[in-house]
């Protein structure tokens, strides 16, 4: 393996940066305690460095995390208690969804591009699909609610049609992604388990 080196510095938000996300391979978005999310766009010049090509401002407190539906599509998740679904092309918030009771820390894409699954301090983790993703025309819901930790999920991840869920009450959890049942509890971490990973064959990488 090749040694790695700094490429990059991007300067910009107002207050220490929680997330990011890649859009393609010249364009990447970060999101911040300062409650705001950045897209930032290569230099066609040296293609090194980055700069701000757009701040998407709405949120009313940090921004925890952040996803990429598609080329024209982001999601952002907030202390604030809501997610937001924004038009990378014109900035604007296009959606907002506010059923979760407590900070939302992570989204990922659900396997499928047209849902996502969040994961929030108020102990649940909530799949939502969105009925459309071009333009500023979309409309979205959430369809399971998985409920069953005991402290805040922290991570949440679709994989072989399940859903996988990381808690600060230190268990690990599998459910039906179709109907929210509980399939399976894993035990054996002894702190918060704050990330969740795919790993080869069907396999999943856990961090605590």
């Amino acid at each position: 393996m090749g040694a790695y080196e700094l490429s990059a510095e991007l300067f910009g938000h107002e207050s220490d940066v929680r997330c990011c996300g890649v859009v393609d391979s010249g364009r990447v978005v970060t999101g911040s305690r300062d409650s705001s999310i950045i897209l930032w766009e290569r230099n066609k010049d040296n293609g090194r460095d980055f700069g701000p090509a757009k701040r998407f401002e709405g949120h009313e407190h940090f921004v925890n995390a952040v996803t990429v539906v598609n080329s024209t599509l982001i999601a952002s998740g907030s202390a604030d208690k809501t997610i937001r679904l924004w038009n990378i092309e014109s900035g604007k918030c296009v959606l907002i969804l506010a059923e979760h009771s407590a900070a939302v820390c992570s989204l990922k894409i659900a396997e499928d591009k047209m849902e996502i699954i969040s994961s929030s301090w108020d102990n649940t983790a909530r799949l939502w699909k969105l009925s459309s993703c071009e333009g500023d025309e979309i409309t979205g819901s959430c369809t399971v609610v998985f409920r069953g930790h005991e402290a805040a999920v922290w991570d949440a991840m679709g994989c072989a049609g399940r859903i996988i869920t990381a808690s600060a009450d230190k268990s690990i959890k599998l459910w039906d992604k179709a109907n929210g049942t509980l399939l399976t509890t894993l035990a054996g971490h002894t702190d918060v388990v704050r990330n969740l990973a795919p790993a080869p064959e069907d396999g999943l990488f856990s961090v605590s």
